[in-house]
């Protein structure tokens, strides 16, 4: 992940700071909750769950429930769904111990300016595997509002291509006149493969045109270099994935949501050779996507 590392000479540090502390002590909260829970007693979700917010003032010396900390000034830290959000961390199949070390190990994340037009920040864990985007308050309003059809989305279809959410939070630095509200989801491109080539499609050819030097292509550029820029699979993975698409479409359609895409990393595979019938040679290549 390429991008300005947020240290303690940023201007952000001071609310990475706060982000880290706050998710820290809210999360370890939840998962004491979760722990206290009998094995043998069922835990359901109820709508309460999904609406809940936990709140939570750090002061510089601390609380009986938050930690002291080294900023000087106090902060509040807002946790929305921490249940909900805690169950989705689990279907997505994510280790709680490893996403604290991660996103709260330290406050260097790593910045990068968004090219949407919201104009919100996103910002990527130190090792890549998380991103954090900056809310505005009509978009924090909107998951609120869809999260328990999200939630039984992504239970009925373990396979979904959606963004696999894993918490909302809003963090209030008095002193600094801000109140960000953000969400942080797996990134899409986390793997252990060098990704070669990046797409963004939508299906559609209107503005689909990647601008020169950009290092993610849109459906245009993939187009004009048809047949060698498709992309093949095979038949029943095919199947499969385009199975998962009509569905994920059909519940973004249902929450009246249109302005999406897929994202999509190709890791090329280096080309080997292999005698054909004839005694020659023919070059074999591979493409395998993230």
């Amino acid at each position: 992940v390429k991008g300005k590392v947020i240290d303690g000479r940023h201007e952000l540090y001071t609310m990475s700071i706060a982000v880290m502390l706050g998710m820290r002590t809210s999360i370890g909260r939840t998962n004491l909750q979760m722990a206290e829970t009998s094995h043998n007693e069922r835990r359901w979700l109820d709508n309460d769950d999904l609406m809940a917010v936990e709140k939570y003032v750090f002061r510089p010396r601390g609380t009986d429930i938050t930690p002291p900390h080294q900023l000087s000034h106090t902060f509040k830290f807002k946790d929305y769904s921490p249940l909900a959000f805690a169950y989705l961390r689990r279907m997505f199949g994510v280790n709680e111990y490893e996403f604290l070390l991660s996103v709260c190990g330290n406050a260097n994340y790593i910045e990068f300016q968004s090219n949407a037009k919201s104009g919100q920040f996103f910002f990527y864990s130190p090792d890549g595997k998380y991103m954090i985007k900056t809310m505005t308050n009509a978009e924090s309003k909107f998951l609120r509002r869809i999260l328990p059809h999200y939630f039984r989305h992504c239970a009925m279809n373990p396979n979904t291509l959606i963004a696999k959410f894993l918490g909302m939070y809003r963090v209030k630095l008095y002193h600094l006149r801000r109140n960000v509200k953000f969400m942080v989801m797996k990134s899409v491109y986390d793997t252990d493969k060098h990704l070669d080539q990046l797409f963004d499609v939508k299906g559609s050819s209107t503005g689909r045109d990647a601008k020169p030097g950009d290092a993610v292509k849109k459906d245009n550029d993939v187009r004009r270099s048809l047949p060698d820029s498709a992309f093949v699979l095979e038949p029943d993975l095919r199947k499969r994935l385009r199975q998962q698409v009509v569905l994920d479409t059909e519940w973004l359609r249902a929450m009246k949501i249109m302005d999406y895409s897929m994202l999509i990393g190709v890791h090329n595979i280096p080309h080997k050779s292999k005698a054909n019938a004839s005694g020659g040679d023919r070059p074999v290549g591979h493409r395998r996507f993230a």
